[in-house]
């Protein structure tokens, strides 16, 4: 019988126990077994077992040294500010620049001190980019959001490297996200709404503030679709809360939406208070291809064009012949009526905006123009 066979028999009728001098088999021990264990099988079965210790296993850093190595606690990690990335940063820094306008730069290494302005310069370039943000009245060009968004950065940065977190920096998140709002950087706004949120839930800022910004994260979220985040952020409402004017608007277009009451919503993104109406841009324009779905079922054969204006929320019959005409509905054959053929608008409504196709291709064939072909001779 060979080695390993006997082995494998012993194994049938050996059980290992416990004592004080460490673990030993039934066979040694006094008890029945099917035969003796080698001193070899004995060890490996200790080794095996004694993985179930409860005791603490002391882990030796690599090399020796102290153990404390591994209790080291791990270095804070502070956000450079673009939401990108962070830096290594286990002390606060104390600014000492007097310099008031500043642009944003993405820090690569631990600031400066002589490069981050200190609160009170903090609060005079704030009063400087408002004065800049005023004088642009109602003009928003890409020229002027660059400006903007530059100085706001550089605000926010130098604050998070001091790790100011007071009132001002709840003022200064808020202000840049209004800004963001009135040039949709959306990106930049769900950026300033989660540190927002921190800071709220830090008991900084006033009530008002809160919940101005509160109404427009449930407004981003019916927006997104996301109706789970809308149900949580309406459990958190005091009663108190939904009094407020912002909160009160916002539940109002959450209903609307979801009843599909496009005439009611329409009606409320024209009285939108605030920032209210720059939010529900994100998906007016969504609800209002699925009004036309609805209103060219709905009436035959035609329905005037003054009447979609109306019911759609555009200021002016121009505007909304462009927006429908962009998605395939078409006007009767009597132009002097301004009226929708219904019936063939029907066939030739599309979800997509046609002119944005049409550029696409455009770029599309003006980029497959510009490639040179490979030549292997």
């Amino acid at each position: 019988m060979s080695n390993r066979t006997r082995k494998r028999k012993v194994k049938k009728g050996v059980n290992l126990h416990r004592d004080e001098d460490g673990y030993h088999d039934d066979e040694r021990s006094g008890g029945g077994g099917g035969g003796a264990l080698d001193e070899y099988e004995v060890a490996k079965r200790q080794r095996r077992l004694g993985r179930f210790d409860d005791g603490p296993q002391q882990r030796t850093p690599r090399g020796g040294g102290s153990s404390n190595r591994w209790e080291r606690p791990a270095p804070s990690r502070v956000d450079t500010g673009d939401g990108s990335a962070d830096i290594v940063l286990d002390y606060t820094v104390v600014g000492t620049s007097q310099t008031v306008d500043k642009k944003y730069l993405r820090l690569t290494a631990a600031p400066d001190p002589a490069t981050v302005r200190p609160e009170p310069v903090l609060k005079q370039a704030i009063q400087m980019i408002t004065e800049r943000y005023e004088s642009y009245g109602e003009e928003r060009g890409q020229e002027q959001y660059i400006f903007l968004w530059e100085r706001m950065k550089a605000v926010r940065q130098d604050l998070t490297v001091q790790r100011i977190r007071n009132a001002f920096t709840v003022e200064v998140y808020e202000m840049h996200a209004r800004i963001c709002l009135e040039f949709d950087d959306r990106v930049e706004f769900q950026q300033c709404q989660a540190q927002l949120t921190q800071l709220y839930e830090e008991g900084l800022g006033t009530a008002e503030g809160k919940r101005e910004f509160a109404a427009y994260n449930i407004l981003y979220n019916v927006g997104m679709g996301a109706h789970n985040n809308v149900a949580d952020l309406m459990l958190a409402l005091t009663a108190e809360d939904k009094m407020n004017e912002f909160i009160c608007h916002a539940l109002q277009v959450r209903a609307a939406e979801a009843l599909g009451d496009y005439c009611l919503l329409f009606r409320l993104y024209a009285s939108a208070p605030g920032h209210s109406e720059h939010v529900m841009d994100t998906f007016v324009d969504r609800a209002r291809l699925d009004a036309v779905r609805v209103l060219l079922k709905a009436y035959a054969p035609t329905v005037p064009l003054s009447f979609l204006t109306r019911n759609l929320g555009f200021d002016a019959d121009g505007e909304c012949l462009a927006f429908i005409e962009d998605h395939g509905v078409v006007l009767a054959a009597d132009a002097d009526s301004r009226a929708v053929d219904c019936k063939a608008s029907r066939a030739s409504f599309v979800e997509h905006s046609i002119s944005a196709r049409l550029e696409e291709e455009m770029k599309e064939a003006a980029r497959k123009a510009e490639m040179v072909p490979l030549s292997f001779s």
